[in-house]
């Protein structure tokens, strides 16, 4: 992330995070500044005042803070959009937040394509609907290869989703679990599957149905 921020030519990079948690340990990694609202135990009070207000050139934040930039309620709010608009923004472990504050960072990924501020958004996996809500800004793509073709891409050829079946032992066990290699072929399992006491389960699951689903699994 700090290696694009650097390509972006930016004055500072703001990380937003989704947990006070998270934010203090990456600020502890990469030697920034931090503010939140316990932040005042972890940092001295003049770096403290300066992250509060998006003054250093890394600040590690939670994502409440960087929406509040938005409002301009005081004055504290109108210096911290200026210095936003000035920054470049990550937005880091997206699949963490509930459905409330990922809203949030849809509305958040649209003030800044419109005040032309560059943000990332990293995540291990997203479900694809919220990709899409989060990318409906018009987006440019880095050509990663420009200047040399080490990587070069040769070709690219469209994959066909298989569909697998589901073996007989399964349909007719009691209890039973598949384990599938893909997110895809997990799937193929599940709608494969024609008994109603089942449960599908995997990584692009955002945190909170991953929750719910988990407990419904126990249940079963």
């Amino acid at each position: 992330a700090l290696l694009w921020a650097e390509a972006q030519g930016a004055n500072r990079v703001i990380f937003a995070m989704p947990t006070r948690f998270t934010a203090t340990s990456l600020a502890e990694d990469v030697g920034g500044g931090l503010y939140h609202s316990a932040a005042k135990e972890k940092i001295d009070a003049a770096r403290l005042q300066a992250s509060d207000r998006f003054l250093l050139p890394i600040v590690v934040t939670t994502v409440d803070q960087v929406l509040l930039a938005l409002t301009g309620r005081t004055e504290k709010q109108h210096m911290r959009f200026a210095n936003l608009a000035d920054s470049v923004v990550v937005m880091d472990e997206i699949d963490a937040y509930d459905d409330f504050v990922q809203g949030n960072v849809q509305v958040l990924s649209r003030a800044l394509s419109t005040i032309e501020v560059p943000h990332l958004a990293m995540s291990a996996t997203l479900p694809s609907s919220f990709v899409d809500d989060l990318l409906s800004a018009e987006v440019s793509l880095a050509d990663a290869t420009q200047g040399s073709d080490a990587f070069a891409v040769r070709s690219v050829r469209e994959v066909g989703k298989e569909q697998t079946p589901v073996p007989d032992a399964v349909e007719e066990a009691e209890r039973a679990i598949i384990y599938a290699n893909t997110v895809d072929r997990a799937i193929s399992y599940y709608r494969s599957l024609e008994r109603e006491d089942k449960a599908l389960y995997h990584s692009k699951f955002t945190r909170p149905d991953r929750s719910r689903i988990e407990d419904r699994i126990l249940e079963m």
